[in-house]
Protein backbone atom coordinates (compact mmCIF):
# COMPACT_ATOMS: atom_id res chain seq x y z
CA UNK A 1 0.00 0.00 0.00
CA UNK A 2 1.05 3.56 -0.57
CA UNK A 3 1.96 5.34 2.00
CA UNK A 4 3.09 8.78 3.12
CA UNK A 5 4.99 9.76 6.23
CA UNK A 6 4.87 13.44 7.82
CA UNK A 7 7.17 14.62 10.70
CA UNK A 8 5.89 17.27 12.29
CA UNK A 9 1.98 18.27 13.07
CA UNK A 10 2.56 21.91 13.14
CA UNK A 11 0.25 24.11 10.54
CA UNK A 12 1.70 22.45 7.34
CA UNK A 13 2.02 19.43 8.63
CA UNK A 14 -1.32 18.48 9.87
CA UNK A 15 -2.73 20.58 7.42
CA UNK A 16 -1.78 18.37 5.05
CA UNK A 17 -2.08 14.83 6.97
CA UNK A 18 -6.16 15.62 6.59
CA UNK A 19 -6.78 16.70 3.50
CA UNK A 20 -4.51 13.32 2.20
CA UNK A 21 -6.39 11.58 4.46
CA UNK A 22 -9.68 13.02 3.75
CA UNK A 23 -8.95 11.14 0.23
CA UNK A 24 -8.06 7.78 1.57
CA UNK A 25 -4.53 8.29 1.15
CA UNK A 26 -2.60 6.40 4.20
CA UNK A 27 -0.29 8.88 6.25
CA UNK A 28 1.78 8.34 9.28
CA UNK A 29 1.79 11.61 11.35
CA UNK A 30 4.72 11.76 13.71
CA UNK A 31 4.92 14.31 16.34
CA UNK A 32 7.50 14.83 19.11
CA UNK A 33 5.86 16.27 21.57
CA UNK A 34 3.23 14.97 23.76
CA UNK A 35 1.30 17.89 23.48
CA UNK A 36 0.18 20.54 21.36
CA UNK A 37 0.03 22.85 25.01
CA UNK A 38 3.02 25.16 24.45
CA UNK A 39 3.79 28.66 23.55
CA UNK A 40 2.84 29.52 19.73
CA UNK A 41 4.27 32.84 18.53
CA UNK A 42 1.94 32.06 15.14
CA UNK A 43 -1.45 32.74 16.07
CA UNK A 44 -1.95 35.58 13.57
CA UNK A 45 -4.45 34.29 10.58
CA UNK A 46 -4.73 36.37 7.24
CA UNK A 47 -7.39 36.50 4.67
CA UNK A 48 -5.13 33.82 2.88
CA UNK A 49 -4.73 31.62 5.63
CA UNK A 50 -8.32 31.78 6.39
CA UNK A 51 -9.74 30.63 3.31
CA UNK A 52 -6.90 27.86 3.48
CA UNK A 53 -9.01 26.84 6.28
CA UNK A 54 -12.35 26.83 4.40
CA UNK A 55 -11.07 23.98 1.40
CA UNK A 56 -10.76 21.76 4.46
CA UNK A 57 -14.50 21.60 4.86
CA UNK A 58 -14.92 21.49 8.28
CA UNK A 59 -15.88 24.68 9.36
CA UNK A 60 -18.13 24.15 12.16
CA UNK A 61 -15.24 22.58 13.48
CA UNK A 62 -12.64 25.60 13.31
CA UNK A 63 -15.35 27.89 14.71
CA UNK A 64 -15.33 26.32 17.79
CA UNK A 65 -11.48 27.52 18.12
CA UNK A 66 -10.60 30.15 20.38
CA UNK A 67 -10.02 33.48 18.44
CA UNK A 68 -10.16 37.31 18.55
CA UNK A 69 -11.28 39.30 15.73
CA UNK A 70 -9.08 42.60 15.75
CA UNK A 71 -11.01 45.93 15.09
CA UNK A 72 -8.17 48.72 14.71
CA UNK A 73 -4.87 48.91 13.64
CA UNK A 74 -2.61 51.68 14.71
CA UNK A 75 0.76 53.11 13.80
CA UNK A 76 3.02 55.31 16.26
CA UNK A 77 6.74 56.99 15.26
CA UNK A 78 7.70 58.32 18.29
CA UNK A 79 4.96 57.91 20.40
CA UNK A 80 2.98 60.09 17.93
CA UNK A 81 -0.20 58.16 16.12
CA UNK A 82 0.47 58.73 12.39
CA UNK A 83 -2.40 56.44 11.30
CA UNK A 84 -5.11 54.23 12.00
CA UNK A 85 -7.02 51.87 9.76
CA UNK A 86 -10.44 50.04 10.52
CA UNK A 87 -9.70 46.89 10.02
CA UNK A 88 -13.60 45.65 9.07
CA UNK A 89 -13.66 48.63 6.66
CA UNK A 90 -10.49 47.78 4.94
CA UNK A 91 -10.47 43.91 5.02
CA UNK A 92 -14.17 43.59 4.81
CA UNK A 93 -15.74 39.97 4.74
CA UNK A 94 -11.82 38.51 4.93
CA UNK A 95 -10.36 39.74 8.21
CA UNK A 96 -7.27 39.31 10.41
CA UNK A 97 -7.88 36.99 13.36
CA UNK A 98 -5.89 35.88 15.95
CA UNK A 99 -6.39 31.93 16.83
CA UNK A 100 -5.40 29.68 19.59
CA UNK A 101 -2.95 27.49 17.35
CA UNK A 102 -2.92 24.62 19.97
CA UNK A 103 -6.66 24.33 19.31
CA UNK A 104 -6.01 24.30 15.62
CA UNK A 105 -3.56 21.91 15.62
CA UNK A 106 -5.80 19.21 18.15
CA UNK A 107 -8.60 20.07 15.61
CA UNK A 108 -6.50 19.44 12.52
CA UNK A 109 -5.55 16.22 14.08
CA UNK A 110 -8.68 14.75 15.66
CA UNK A 111 -10.18 15.28 12.14
CA UNK A 112 -7.71 13.45 10.74
CA UNK A 113 -8.67 10.45 13.27
CA UNK A 114 -11.28 9.60 12.05
CA UNK A 115 -10.25 7.91 8.70
CA UNK A 116 -9.45 4.94 8.90
CA UNK A 117 -5.88 5.74 6.74
CA UNK A 118 -4.55 7.95 9.57
CA UNK A 119 -1.87 7.12 12.27
CA UNK A 120 -0.47 9.05 14.23
CA UNK A 121 2.49 8.91 16.76
CA UNK A 122 2.61 11.31 19.41
CA UNK A 123 5.41 11.79 21.58
CA UNK A 124 7.78 10.09 18.99
CA UNK A 125 11.29 11.66 17.34
CA UNK A 126 12.74 10.33 14.13
CA UNK A 127 16.01 9.48 14.83
CA UNK A 128 17.21 9.16 11.37
CA UNK A 129 16.06 8.34 7.74
CA UNK A 130 16.18 5.16 6.21
CA UNK A 131 18.01 5.48 2.71
CA UNK A 132 18.70 3.11 -0.23
CA UNK A 133 19.80 2.89 -3.81
CA UNK A 134 20.26 6.86 -3.61
CA UNK A 135 16.38 6.78 -2.33
CA UNK A 136 14.86 7.80 1.23
CA UNK A 137 12.71 4.52 1.99
CA UNK A 138 11.43 5.81 5.62
CA UNK A 139 12.45 7.03 9.11
CA UNK A 140 13.80 5.10 12.28
CA UNK A 141 11.52 6.09 14.75
CA UNK A 142 12.05 6.33 18.51
CA UNK A 143 8.49 5.58 19.80
CA UNK A 144 6.75 7.21 23.08
CA UNK A 145 7.35 4.19 25.17
CA UNK A 146 11.33 3.98 24.80
CA UNK A 147 10.67 1.28 22.15
CA UNK A 148 12.42 1.44 18.53
CA UNK A 149 10.50 1.23 15.07
CA UNK A 150 11.18 1.14 11.45
CA UNK A 151 8.59 2.79 8.97
CA UNK A 152 8.68 2.77 5.05
CA UNK A 153 6.99 4.68 2.90
CA UNK A 154 7.11 5.58 -0.63
CA UNK A 155 7.58 9.63 0.66
CA UNK A 156 8.72 11.43 3.74
CA UNK A 157 7.66 14.89 4.21
CA UNK A 158 9.69 17.20 6.80
CA UNK A 159 7.39 19.42 8.05
CA UNK A 160 9.34 19.87 11.28
CA UNK A 161 10.48 23.59 11.60
CA UNK A 162 13.60 25.23 10.90
CA UNK A 163 15.47 22.54 12.93
CA UNK A 164 14.24 19.78 10.29
CA UNK A 165 16.18 16.42 10.50
CA UNK A 166 14.85 15.71 7.02
CA UNK A 167 16.50 19.12 5.40
CA UNK A 168 19.50 18.35 7.90
CA UNK A 169 19.95 14.53 6.43
CA UNK A 170 18.91 14.98 3.44
CA UNK A 171 21.53 18.30 2.91
CA UNK A 172 19.22 20.48 1.82
CA UNK A 173 21.61 23.34 2.33
CA UNK A 174 19.47 26.63 3.11
CA UNK A 175 20.59 30.33 2.20
CA UNK A 176 19.56 33.28 4.96
CA UNK A 177 18.44 36.33 3.92
CA UNK A 178 20.08 39.02 6.45
CA UNK A 179 17.62 39.88 9.65
CA UNK A 180 19.49 42.28 11.33
CA UNK A 181 16.71 41.60 14.44
CA UNK A 182 16.11 39.60 16.79
CA UNK A 183 11.94 39.10 19.24
CA UNK A 184 11.52 39.32 22.98
CA UNK A 185 7.52 37.56 23.20
CA UNK A 186 5.82 38.12 26.16
CA UNK A 187 2.01 38.40 27.47
CA UNK A 188 0.11 40.64 29.94
CA UNK A 189 -3.14 41.36 31.08
CA UNK A 190 -5.26 44.11 28.16
CA UNK A 191 -6.29 47.42 28.85
CA UNK A 192 -10.34 47.72 28.74
CA UNK A 193 -10.16 49.70 26.04
CA UNK A 194 -7.95 47.92 23.67
CA UNK A 195 -8.97 47.31 20.29
CA UNK A 196 -6.93 45.78 17.79
CA UNK A 197 -3.56 46.09 17.05
CA UNK A 198 -1.03 48.85 17.57
CA UNK A 199 2.46 48.94 15.71
CA UNK A 200 5.35 51.75 18.05
CA UNK A 201 8.66 52.67 16.13
CA UNK A 202 11.23 54.89 16.95
CA UNK A 203 14.43 55.73 17.84
CA UNK A 204 15.52 52.06 16.07
CA UNK A 205 13.14 50.21 18.05
CA UNK A 206 9.67 48.57 17.16
CA UNK A 207 6.99 47.07 19.84
CA UNK A 208 4.05 45.42 18.00
CA UNK A 209 0.97 44.42 20.34
CA UNK A 210 -2.10 42.77 19.87
CA UNK A 211 -4.87 41.49 21.83
CA UNK A 212 -5.03 37.47 21.96
CA UNK A 213 -7.49 34.80 21.71
CA UNK A 214 -7.07 34.42 25.51
CA UNK A 215 -8.40 38.51 25.84
CA UNK A 216 -4.48 38.99 26.86
CA UNK A 217 -2.14 40.95 25.00
CA UNK A 218 0.63 39.26 23.31
CA UNK A 219 4.22 41.73 23.04
CA UNK A 220 6.32 41.53 20.75
CA UNK A 221 9.46 43.31 21.44
CA UNK A 222 11.70 43.62 17.99
CA UNK A 223 15.38 44.23 19.03
CA UNK A 224 18.67 44.14 17.41
CA UNK A 225 20.47 41.18 16.82
CA UNK A 226 22.47 39.87 19.65
CA UNK A 227 21.05 42.77 21.74
CA UNK A 228 19.11 40.20 24.08
CA UNK A 229 22.41 39.13 26.30
CA UNK A 230 22.39 43.16 27.61
CA UNK A 231 18.77 43.14 28.40
CA UNK A 232 18.12 40.20 29.93
CA UNK A 233 21.47 41.24 32.29
CA UNK A 234 19.64 44.36 32.92
CA UNK A 235 16.52 42.82 34.07
CA UNK A 236 13.19 43.32 33.98
CA UNK A 237 12.72 46.57 35.57
CA UNK A 238 14.73 47.91 33.04
CA UNK A 239 13.35 45.85 29.73
CA UNK A 240 9.87 46.94 30.80
CA UNK A 241 10.99 50.83 30.84
CA UNK A 242 13.20 50.72 27.39
CA UNK A 243 9.80 49.65 25.83
CA UNK A 244 7.37 51.93 28.07
CA UNK A 245 9.85 55.04 26.85
CA UNK A 246 8.64 53.95 22.84
CA UNK A 247 5.21 53.89 23.23
CA UNK A 248 2.51 56.31 24.01
CA UNK A 249 2.22 57.72 27.90
CA UNK A 250 -1.03 55.90 28.71
CA UNK A 251 0.08 52.28 26.99
CA UNK A 252 3.37 53.32 28.62
CA UNK A 253 2.28 53.48 32.62
CA UNK A 254 0.05 50.41 31.38
CA UNK A 255 3.33 48.55 30.78
CA UNK A 256 5.11 49.90 34.23
CA UNK A 257 1.59 48.57 36.26
CA UNK A 258 1.41 44.95 35.08
CA UNK A 259 5.10 44.26 34.68
CA UNK A 260 4.52 41.89 37.56
CA UNK A 261 1.78 40.38 35.66
CA UNK A 262 4.03 39.48 32.52
CA UNK A 263 4.36 35.89 31.41
CA UNK A 264 5.48 33.60 28.84
CA UNK A 265 8.56 35.69 28.21
CA UNK A 266 10.21 33.99 25.43
CA UNK A 267 13.32 34.99 23.03
CA UNK A 268 13.31 34.45 19.39
CA UNK A 269 16.50 34.15 17.46
CA UNK A 270 14.94 35.91 14.32
CA UNK A 271 15.70 33.69 10.89
CA UNK A 272 14.65 34.43 7.41
CA UNK A 273 16.24 31.45 5.14
CA UNK A 274 14.91 28.83 2.45
CA UNK A 275 16.91 25.57 0.96
CA UNK A 276 18.04 25.94 -2.10
CA UNK A 277 16.08 22.70 -3.61
CA UNK A 278 13.07 21.04 -1.15
CA UNK A 279 13.54 17.38 -2.38
CA UNK A 280 15.64 14.36 -3.16
CA UNK A 281 14.14 11.43 -3.98
CA UNK A 282 11.63 9.77 -1.60
CA UNK A 283 11.48 13.46 0.86
CA UNK A 284 10.77 16.73 0.51
CA UNK A 285 10.36 19.39 3.14
CA UNK A 286 7.81 21.91 3.67
CA UNK A 287 6.49 24.53 5.84
CA UNK A 288 9.21 26.45 8.17
CA UNK A 289 11.96 22.91 7.36
CA UNK A 290 11.30 24.54 3.71
CA UNK A 291 11.35 27.84 4.48
CA UNK A 292 11.59 29.63 7.82
CA UNK A 293 10.26 32.72 7.37
CA UNK A 294 10.89 36.44 9.48
CA UNK A 295 8.11 37.32 11.98
CA UNK A 296 7.56 40.59 9.59
CA UNK A 297 3.92 40.79 8.33
CA UNK A 298 2.86 37.39 10.34
CA UNK A 299 3.35 35.06 7.44
CA UNK A 300 5.13 31.86 8.65
CA UNK A 301 1.28 30.17 10.02
CA UNK A 302 -0.52 31.27 6.54
CA UNK A 303 2.49 30.73 4.14
CA UNK A 304 2.97 26.52 5.80
CA UNK A 305 -0.96 25.56 5.08
CA UNK A 306 -0.73 27.33 1.78
CA UNK A 307 2.80 25.03 1.23
CA UNK A 308 -0.12 22.06 2.09
CA UNK A 309 -2.43 22.87 -0.76
CA UNK A 310 -0.07 23.04 -3.13
CA UNK A 311 1.57 19.78 -2.56
CA UNK A 312 -1.60 18.37 -2.03
CA UNK A 313 -2.51 19.24 -5.63
CA UNK A 314 0.62 17.27 -6.85
CA UNK A 315 0.30 14.52 -4.25
CA UNK A 316 -3.20 13.48 -4.53
CA UNK A 317 -3.15 12.74 -8.25
CA UNK A 318 -0.07 10.50 -7.89
CA UNK A 319 -0.99 8.61 -5.25
CA UNK A 320 -4.80 7.88 -6.51
CA UNK A 321 -3.49 5.58 -9.27
CA UNK A 322 -3.51 2.10 -9.64
CA UNK A 323 0.24 1.88 -9.79
CA UNK A 324 2.22 4.65 -8.10
CA UNK A 325 5.33 5.42 -10.27
CA UNK A 326 8.67 6.41 -8.95
CA UNK A 327 10.06 8.93 -11.34
CA UNK A 328 6.10 10.73 -11.49
CA UNK A 329 6.35 11.16 -7.46
CA UNK A 330 9.54 12.59 -7.95
CA UNK A 331 8.77 15.19 -10.71
CA UNK A 332 5.74 15.63 -8.64
CA UNK A 333 8.19 16.95 -5.27
CA UNK A 334 10.35 19.25 -7.63
CA UNK A 335 7.07 21.26 -9.16
CA UNK A 336 6.02 21.50 -5.55
CA UNK A 337 9.19 23.84 -5.20
CA UNK A 338 9.40 25.87 -8.16
CA UNK A 339 5.29 26.53 -7.72
CA UNK A 340 5.83 27.92 -3.95
CA UNK A 341 8.65 29.78 -4.75
CA UNK A 342 7.31 31.74 -7.15
CA UNK A 343 5.72 32.86 -3.73
CA UNK A 344 7.84 32.18 -0.81
CA UNK A 345 11.08 34.16 -2.65
CA UNK A 346 9.27 37.86 -2.96
CA UNK A 347 7.45 37.52 0.59
CA UNK A 348 10.86 36.70 2.16
CA UNK A 349 12.31 39.74 0.27
CA UNK A 350 9.54 41.96 1.25
CA UNK A 351 9.95 40.81 4.73
CA UNK A 352 13.86 41.73 4.86
CA UNK A 353 12.97 45.50 4.15
CA UNK A 354 10.84 46.83 7.03
CA UNK A 355 13.54 45.70 9.74
CA UNK A 356 16.61 47.79 7.85
CA UNK A 357 14.77 51.01 7.76
CA UNK A 358 12.74 50.16 11.50
CA UNK A 359 15.93 49.42 13.17
CA UNK A 360 18.30 51.84 11.51
CA UNK A 361 19.97 53.78 14.50
CA UNK A 362 21.69 56.44 11.88
CA UNK A 363 20.94 60.13 10.85
CA UNK A 364 19.22 58.72 7.88
CA UNK A 365 17.48 55.83 9.55
CA UNK A 366 15.65 58.77 11.68
CA UNK A 367 14.94 60.48 8.20
CA UNK A 368 13.97 58.06 6.53
CA UNK A 369 10.86 57.00 9.09
CA UNK A 370 10.06 60.71 9.44
CA UNK A 371 9.38 60.60 5.66
CA UNK A 372 7.30 57.27 5.42
CA UNK A 373 5.91 58.68 8.18
CA UNK A 374 4.49 62.13 6.40
CA UNK A 375 4.08 60.46 3.31
CA UNK A 376 1.80 57.78 4.30
CA UNK A 377 -1.14 60.27 5.68
CA UNK A 378 -1.31 61.27 1.94
CA UNK A 379 -4.60 58.84 0.67
CA UNK A 380 -2.98 58.26 -2.42
CA UNK A 381 0.80 57.00 -0.54
CA UNK A 382 -1.55 55.21 1.97
CA UNK A 383 -3.17 53.29 -1.66
CA UNK A 384 0.08 52.58 -2.83
CA UNK A 385 0.92 51.16 -0.01
CA UNK A 386 -1.65 49.19 0.71
CA UNK A 387 -1.66 47.30 -2.39
CA UNK A 388 2.05 46.64 -2.12
CA UNK A 389 1.25 44.73 1.23
CA UNK A 390 -1.47 42.77 -0.02
CA UNK A 391 0.90 39.92 -0.66
CA UNK A 392 0.63 39.78 2.99
CA UNK A 393 -2.87 39.83 3.34
CA UNK A 394 -3.98 37.66 0.69
CA UNK A 395 -0.65 35.96 -0.82
CA UNK A 396 1.39 36.43 -3.34
CA UNK A 397 -0.44 33.80 -6.05
CA UNK A 398 -3.66 32.84 -6.94
CA UNK A 399 -4.03 29.32 -4.43
CA UNK A 400 -6.90 26.95 -4.65
CA UNK A 401 -7.02 23.07 -3.30
CA UNK A 402 -8.41 21.57 -6.72
CA UNK A 403 -8.47 17.67 -5.78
Amino acid sequence: MNQVIIIGAGPAGAYLSLILSQRNIPVILIERRKSFDREFRGEILMPSGLEALRYLGIDEKLDQVSSHLPGHMKFFLNKKKIVEINLKEFLGAQPLKAISQVELLETLVRECQQHPCFKFYRGASVKSLIKKDNRVRGVHVLLDNGSKKEIYADLVIGADGRNSIVRRQCDLTPYEYNTPMDIVWCKLPKQEDWHGVSAYAGQGNLLIAYQTWDDQLQLGWVILKNQFKDLREQGIDAWVELMADHVDPVFGQHLRQNKSSMSNQFFLNSVSDCVERWSVPGAMVIGDAAHTMSPVGGQGLNIAMRDAIVSANYLVPIFKKDTLYLKDLDEAIKQIEVDRMKEVRPIQYKQSIPPKIILNQTLLGSLARRTIALLIKLPFVARVAGKNNNDFLYGKTKIELTV
